[in-house]
């Protein structure tokens, strides 16, 4: 994962997408919020969690993040109807990510595990 000192996704997304994921299944989340003007932080229980990342995430992150995780069909779908959903796997570990375009910039919100 990127260090406090570097910026979340721009040298490896999906790694950092995938420590954060990762991070969130451990404390029980149901739901990892990345969105941009924002620190990633989890939903556990109806209640959000602490930033999981100490600065927030400029829209050139969520950009970044959004351009790796998403192909050609995905990235038209998402400039034409504003928002795609994709499913996501790492080990054990499911989930399901709904990518949107809001507030000009790209925002994610991943449902773990059908939490």
């Amino acid at each position: 994962m990127a260090s406090n000192d570097d910026p979340l996704f721009l040298s490896n997304p999906l790694g950092d997408l995938d420590d954060l994921i990762r991070r969130a299944q451990t404390m029980g989340a149901g739901r990892l919020l990345i969105l941009a003007g924002a620190p990633p932080v989890c939903r556990i229980d109806k209640v959000l969690s602490p930033p999981l990342f100490p600065k927030p995430l400029h829209f050139n992150q969520t950009l970044a993040l959004a351009t790796a995780l998403l192909d050609l069909v995905q990235l038209k779908k998402l400039d034409e109807e504003g928002s795609v959903e994709i499913d996501y796997f790492i080990g054990e570990v499911v989930a399901r990510i709904n990518v949107f375009f809001g507030d000009a910039s790209h925002n994610f919100v991943v449902f773990l595990n059908d939490k």
